[in-house]
């Protein structure tokens, strides 16, 4: 296939967007292919992008696939394959912003126990390079905005275009930090389980383990060590989720007993026999509940 006029075309049309989930990439395609009147398949993309590449290599730039750590959605990115601290400026950031990104980039990836993201608070403490807070504040949401930072719930970490968009500059930068997932072989940030086994560098995608593994683990091996998987979710979203998880199993097991749980006896007031306390959800009636009780049922009684 050579380079035609519908690869112009694509082209133009996805500098808007840069970055986008591969139906919106191939909508893009649809649209290309009746314009130039050509007859579209899905089948000629991945052909089709070969091509594209080739002379976007001439100009250091690449359009790029991925796909999101937790759900495996696949996206393309057009990207910058140079490296250079020029070429890492020559986008719409200005100087000062481009220094407090890689300041943010290098907290997230320090971060402690592989968690891969960091609270907006800890990212405004160092803001020199834009001089104030305000500024800091507005240029975090402008990243958030553009898909530059994922935000949740108040914790940053790298999207999935920051890591295809700055691969180069991020293995350069932090060879001894980031690993590759031991499947895809694509950084690992968020998202992410490693293995159990003492020794055993394997870090695997939250949906390539899926894949690999299958969802409940069963019977699995690290693709490494081999050793049966012990899986060990990294980043506060994958413990969450994890704890999730274990709760729905746990739900499971409960069955009939745990909705209303088993009565106890407490003593009467009146030193009468002890009276039967049904226990609501699984827990213990406490003295203040056993003094709010007998109010409940006054109050009861009045309003009959």
């Amino acid at each position: 296939m050579a380079y035609t006029n519908l690869h112009r075309l694509f082209l133009q049309a996805y500098l808007l967007q840069r970055f986008a989930k591969e139906d919106t990439v191939l909508n893009i395609y649809r649209r290309c292919c009746e314009v130039a009147e050509v007859e579209y398949s899905d089948r000629d993309f991945t052909p089709f992008v070969g091509v594209l590449n080739e002379t976007l290599d001439t100009l250091d730039m690449e359009l790029r696939k991925g796909q999101a750590p937790d759900t495996g959605a696949t996206y393309y990115a057009l990207v910058n394959t140079n490296g250079d601290e020029i070429a890492q400026r020559a986008t719409t950031f200005t100087a000062n912003e481009v220094a407090y990104l890689k300041h943010v980039i290098d907290l997230i990836i320090n971060a402690e126990d592989e968690a891969f993201e960091i609270s907006s608070t800890l990212a405004l403490r160092t803001v020199t390079p834009l001089q104030s807070k305000k500024d800091a504040q507005a240029f975090l949401d402008r990243l958030i905005k553009t898909q530059w930072l994922d935000d949740n719930n108040g914790l940053l970490s790298l999207s999935l275009r920051t890591l295809l968009e700055l691969q180069q500059y991020l293995k350069t930068r932090h060879p001894d930090t980031l690993e590759d997932c031991t499947i895809c072989m694509e950084i690992v940030t968020t998202f992410a389980e490693r293995c159990g086994t003492e020794n055993c560098s394997a870090r695997l995608h939250q949906h390539c383990a899926n894949k690999y593994l299958g969802e409940r683990r069963e019977g699995g091996r690290c693709p490494s060590c081999q050793e049966a998987w012990q899986g060990v979710r990294t980043g506060s979203r994958a413990r969450r989720q994890a704890e999730v998880d274990d709760e729905d199993e746990g739900e499971e097991e409960v069955g009939e007993e745990g909705m209303g749980g088993p009565a106890r006896k407490r003593p009467r007031r009146d030193g009468g026999e002890e009276e039967e306390v049904e226990m609501v959800d699984g827990g213990n009636v406490n003295e203040e509940e056993e003094e709010e009780l007998p109010r409940r049922r006054k109050g009861m009684g009045r309003a009959r």
